[in-house]
């Protein structure tokens, strides 16, 4: 079974590749880039069909999505090219879609054709990757501050591509075992009690609360009273942002997404660290690269993120995506 579900993957992966052959050096990915069709709504519940949007109306922001796809590490830039397209608007919301060919409502004919678009609304496409934090917080008190490096606005929208893109592997990719070192049950089992349904729902809403963490002192984000309860989201929880607590599917989501920036940042293509400053709390570094000493992020990252998004030698491995170390010492 597990060698059936292995092959599958690497099948996935392998045409993904193939559609990004002329793609990574960002000059066809701005082809991709279009206006959502008006009336487009990506959200996917009961027996509505599993359908994406045309991608037919060429848009003008289309060198601005490409200096943000030049950011993105090396898999995630394969990923990206496979899209269908990047559909652009004013008020459509910002999401990720896959069209699932193997819905069967509507007496089958809600199957979709397995193409993927990401949405994003027009105020992702200029903010830097702080003030994207920030949006994230869903609420909660604290800002982002830029700790060292330098932010930008195609930093920021890199940062919403890889978090969109994880909302497609969640339920195309990652089901189908292409990380043979951290499977989707695992993944799930390493913060919650249980997939609450996450593997098999159509569609999460942004901040959508479910499921039930397994460290029941941690607090979901609606549930924070304090300073130190954001604390312990970040580094006794094992979460990568607040915004990750919220569900399974989003806990995978943020923990890949903020494994693109450390990516990034290995491969040279960013600088950039970020920390979360509270009013009464240490500053959380976001994008720790020894993954804030906790042994939950770091498998969520180190094993199940960082493998996904660079071929870089060492990912997923003891040595990739730590501080520079001794080989005689252990971390």
């Amino acid at each position: 079974m597990i060698r059936v579900v292995l092959i599958i993957g690497m099948g996935l992966l392998a045409a993904d590749i193939a559609h990004a052959a002329d793609c990574p050096d960002g000059s066809s990915f701005a082809s991709k880039v279009f206006n959502l069709d008006d009336g487009y709504d990506p959200v996917a519940v009961g027996k509505r069909a599993a359908v994406t949007p045309s991608c037919t109306q060429s848009n003008g922001n289309a060198s601005t999505v490409r200096d943000a796809f030049l950011l993105a590490p090396d898999l995630l830039k394969i990923d990206l090219c496979s899209l269908k397209c990047v559909a652009v608007s004013t008020n459509g919301g910002t999401w990720g879609k896959w069209a699932n060919k193997n819905f069967k409502g509507n007496g089958g004919n809600g199957m979709g054709d397995d193409s993927k678009v990401i949405g994003v609304e027009t105020s992702d496409l200029n903010i830097m990757l702080a003030k994207k934090l920030d949006k994230n917080l869903i609420g909660l008190s604290g800002n982002h501050v830029v700790a060292s490096g330098t932010d930008t606005n195609a930093l920021g929208l890199m940062y919403t591509l890889a978090h969109e893109m994880a909302h497609i592997k969640w339920h195309r990719d990652f089901t189908n075992g292409i990380s043979p070192n951290c499977t989707q049950k695992n993944f799930i089992m390493t913060s919650w009690q249980g997939h609450a349904g996450s593997t098999v729902r159509r569609w999460t809403h942004f901040g959508e609360e479910f499921g039930d963490h397994k460290n029941n002192s941690i607090p979901f984000p609606s549930e924070v009273a304090s300073d130190a309860d954001i604390s312990n989201i970040y580094t006794v929880g094992g979460f990568a942002t607040a915004l990750g607590a919220t569900n399974p599917e989003e806990d995978f989501v943020e923990a890949y997404a903020v494994g693109a920036i450390i990516a990034a940042n290995n491969a040279h293509l960013s600088d950039i660290q970020i920390d979360l400053k509270l009013n009464s709390a240490q500053p959380i570094h976001v994008f720790a690269s020894d993954f804030r000493n906790n042994a939950l992020l770091t498998f969520k990252i180190k094993t199940c993120a960082l493998p996904l998004l660079t071929t870089t030698p060492g990912a997923g491995s003891e040595e990739g995506y730590g501080r520079k170390k001794s080989r005689k010492k252990s971390r």
